[in-house]
């Protein structure tokens, strides 16, 4: 490959709709038979019905239980019990622990990869990437995947059924994925596979932040009445396909940078990865505005997206991250995480040092 050559990843199929695991046989018959699907045990009661009616000729399945964490450990006994089962296909269902999970695992043993999201929390299921934790939960590393997953089925009618905070954060997932491929591009970045963005990520990022500026409000509140009408349709594609794709190919960047960051210090709330990037797509903009190139452009998307997440939910302040009280110790071990070379901030088109990140994080500490 020369340093010329672009390159886009994507599932190689995406399926969604309604009840679409009820039909989930039609789509994993040509991976293989014998399905091991890793989720929680909650998540298992939920789904096992409609998986069982749409795996009736293909193997079967082998439901696993799964609380752990998404750990090296965890992993290397998942891989021995899905050799052992006789299974050739490995799903995860759930959100983006047991996806990343469930991807970890058909990698390592080279197996058909499927996912089932049964929420958009994250950008996660499309990517060939999984976030790597230590046993107690702290970021550790991406791991890169050699492939993405062979098949992605999002049935919106449980996606519509989970809580719709949920849906929110994968709306802040999706958020920063325009704004972080721009930086890239910009930047003379690198995307997930090691290349420059190319056109098709950059309109698929572009069209993430039109669909949530869009889609967004109204979807929240289909969401809250459960039922998935044609804004939590379009919304549900966008954080799961449209940001998947988008962010894997089109480059990381601030945000990203920002909330492993905030995943470092081990006591942000439970909202999880989409709040904290939401957050970190603000601190990205605060850093473009007193960095960049174009700081009027900056401080006008800083104002949308600050509308947005309000709109929706999303955290614009530490403290709606649960860290008000945030000391100078975690915000300077905030600053070493974020700013650490193998991660995404240097995708941005400007040097960033300690001291500036952590005033951009204080410009929102209270805002």
């Amino acid at each position: 490959m020369t340093d010329q050559d672009k390159r886009t990843g994507a599932p190689s199929r995406y399926v969604q709709g309604p009840g679409a695991l009820r039909r989930l046989g039609r789509y994993t018959r040509r991976l293989g038979q014998g399905v091991f699907l890793i989720s929680d045990a909650a998540g298992i009661e939920r789904i096992r019905r409609d998986v069982e009616e749409g795996l009736p000729g293909a193997g079967g399945v082998e439901f696993v239980p799964f609380e752990g964490a998404c750990c090296e450990k965890e992993i290397t006994e998942l891989v021995r019990r899905f050799e052992a089962s006789g299974c050739q296909v490995v799903a995860g269902a759930g959100g983006g622990r047991h996806l990343d999970v469930a991807k970890a695992v058909a990698a390592f043993a080279r197996a058909p990869m499927v996912m089932l999201p049964t929420v958009a929390s994250t950008d996660a299921p499309c990517s060939a990437l999984a976030v790597l934790y230590t046993p107690e939960g702290i970021f550790d590393r991406y791991l890169y995947l050699d492939k993405n997953p062979d098949l992605v089925l999002a049935d919106t009618a449980h996606i519509a059924a989970a809580p719709p905070r949920l849906l929110a954060a994968g709306m802040g997932d999706a958020l920063s994925t325009w704004f972080e491929a721009r930086a890239c591009a910009e930047a003379g970045g690198k995307n997930s596979f090691g290349t420059a963005p190319g056109a098709a990520a950059l309109c698929l990022a572009q069209g993430c932040w039109n669909n949530l500026l869009r889609c967004g409000a109204k979807a929240m509140e289909q969401a809250r009445e459960k039922r998935p009408g044609d804004e939590l349709e379009t919304i549900v594609e966008t954080n799961i396909y449209l940001s998947g794709v988008g962010f894997e190919s089109g480059g990381l960047a601030a945000a990203h940078a920002v909330a492993n960051g905030i995943a470092s210090l081990g006591r942000a709330n439970r909202a999880g990865h989409g709040e904290a990037v939401a957050f970190g797509v603000q601190v990205q903009l605060v850093l473009e505005q007193r960095l960049g190139a174009q700081p009027l452009r900056a401080r006008q998307d800083l104002a949308q997206v600050r509308a947005f997440c309000q709109s929706v939910g999303l955290p614009t302040s530490l403290a709606d991250l649960a860290l008000a009280d945030i000391t100078g110790e975690e915000l300077s071990e905030l600053a070493r995480v974020a700013l650490d070379p193998a991660g995404n901030m240097g995708n941005m088109p400007f040097a960033v040092s300690a001291e500036q990140l952590i005033g951009a994080v204080k410009a929102l500490a209270q805002a």
